[in-house]
């Protein structure tokens, strides 16, 4: 071997941590609900002029939960023959009944108010997304059929231990393990080829809005809901994110990302506080 590749095996070795000492912190736990609806869900009435204050769309954890059980249970079974496997997995309104194939469902983009936000222009009295849009991720392995847009995290789990390297240098790290829900929306789509930029990257979008009503506006960042209809009864996984923690970046982080197959017919953008729908754009 190369004394310069001995040198940069040792340094990887050097900063890499190992747990040595389990919860130096309290651990946290997160569970989020974000309606308290019953189930089966409420279908979005496309048709209204406006929200019903505080609507956060429909529960992005009963939905995880549900199709949790639903992949579990879109499984060949061992004495399954192909043909009634095939026959089982098609027929979409038996596969996710109790839901509706042709309903709307509606979700609070959540994480894109904490990432990204709409920036306002005086100038040209428009909101427009950031430069770089709202990022989509990808699906897990090859196949890159769908792009995944997260709608919020379902389970998170936070603490801290005491890491040690091969030399004996310690340091305090964070620790992470989240599970996100998620959409999974096709890339021949209107939706993606409308709205999504060039590279795939991220989502943007911009609407008009006089100067008076903007100012007018709560001071708060403006909702974005994604409304359409369930096109799969399986969960398709999205890249996750995994950072092994070092000296330098003491952060131990494992984030799943699990989807529904998802067609959006309509992105509406509001203000969570009224209802006020100060936009949409519909896709056909």
């Amino acid at each position: 071997m190369k004394p310069g590749a001995t040198l940069l095996i040792a340094s990887l070795i050097a900063t890499a941590i190992t747990p040595c000492v389990e919860a130096t912190k309290p651990s946290s736990s997160v569970g989020k609900s974000v309606n308290k609806e019953g189930w089966p869900p409420t279908p979005f009435d496309a048709t209204a002029e406006r929200l019903p204050p505080g609507y956060s769309g429909n529960n992005p954890t009963a939905f995880y939960r549900f199709f949790e059980k639903k992949t579990e249970s879109m499984r060949k079974g061992e004495f399954e023959t192909s043909d009634e496997y095939e026959a089982r997995t098609l027929d979409l309104p038996r596969a996710i009944a109790p839901l509706n194939p042709g309903a709307l469902y509606a979700f609070q983009i959540k994480k894109f108010e904490r990432l990204s936000r709409f920036e306002y222009d005086p100038d040209q009295e428009v909101f427009h997304t950031p430069r770089y849009g709202y990022g989509c991720g990808t699906t897990k392995g090859p196949y890159n059929q769908w792009t995944i847009c997260e709608v919020d995290e379902i389970v998170g789990k936070y603490d801290a231990y005491t890491g040690r390297n091969a030399f004996g240098s310690s340091r305090d790290v964070s620790r992470t393990r989240a599970t996100e829900f998620a959409l999974a929306i096709d890339i021949t789509s209107p939706w993606y080829g409308q709205l999504m930029t060039s590279n795939g990257a991220g989502f943007q979008d911009s609407f008009s809005i006089p100067l008076a009503r903007a100012k007018a506006l709560p001071k708060e960042p403006i909702s974005v809901l994604f409304v359409g209809k369930i096109i799969g009864a399986s969960f398709i996984e999205g890249s996750p994110t995994i950072i092994s923690p070092t000296i330098d970046q003491p952060y131990d982080v494992v984030v799943l990302r699990q989807a529904i197959p998802f067609e959006v017919k309509e992105v509406v953008y509001y203000v969570k506080k009224t209802g006020e729908i100060l936009a949409k754009r519909e896709f056909h």
